[in-house]
């Protein structure tokens, strides 16, 4: 293995792991097992090759033309609906049952520690097709971006639990849709606007990142 093999993995790995021990550290009331942590970590790497195969077959069905329509489409549904919907139906198989899960904040760390092992091996894959110029940029906006999304599904699967165990299956079904709903919309703004190339839209873009941030550290 080259130096710069070395470097383009160093730089595509860091930004996802010193994210998950940011919200590790931020998990004060009662720590989730590192062992559960790890395998939705790797659950996240994994959900990742379902995830790419789906876009690629609609890209082949629906291929992406310029108009907005056609970028609409790719960015909520080709895009933000199979991503999304892959870590959160990974998360849910492995943790909602789990005796561990008992407050609202372990559904975030779940959450973000599932999304960050996607974030991992997509940005593998990004920096060594295009270059280690594309690090900076992926690790301050794209990774993160990952993990906003699943702050706000690991919020509603956490109230979606909380619920559930009160024995309100009402308020619990409406929290699960949220838990979908949300992130999806909030991954799909973020694509379209990306990739729409327009130039006011690029700033907007810039502005719902930084409301990304904000949000989700609120």
């Amino acid at each position: 293995m080259g130096i710069d093999t070395i470097i383009t993995l160093v730089l595509a790995v860091v930004p996802a792991i010193l994210l998950c021990v940011y919200i590790y550290v931020k998990d004060t009331v009662e720590k989730e097992p590192l062992w559960l942590l790890l395998s939705l970590f790797i659950f996240g790497i994994i959900s990742t090759v379902p995830a790419m195969f789906l876009e690629r077959l609609f890209t082949t069905l629906f291929p992406q033309g310029e108009d907005t329509m056609s970028i609409l489409m790719y960015s909520f549904l080709g895009i933000a609906l199979i991503e999304e919907g892959y870590k959160a139906l990974f998360t849910y198989l492995i943790v909602y049952k789990n005796r561990n899960f008992d407050h609202i904040f372990d559904g975030i760390v779940y959450a973000v520690f599932m999304s960050l092992g996607f974030a991992t091996l997509e940005n593998v894959l990004y920096l060594f097709n295009y270059g280690i110029g594309v690090a900076l940029s992926r690790g301050i906006i794209s990774v993160p971006a990952h993990a906003f999304y699943a702050v706000s599904f690991g919020f509603f699967l956490g109230k979606a639990k909380q619920a559930s165990v009160k024995g309100e299956k009402g308020k619990s079904r409406i929290f699960l849709l949220l838990s979908i709903v949300t992130p999806v919309l909030l991954h799909g703004i973020f694509d379209f606007l990306l990739l729409s190339q327009d130039v006011i839209l690029y700033k907007v873009f810039i502005v719902f990142v930084v409301f990304l941030y904000l949000i989700s550290l609120v």
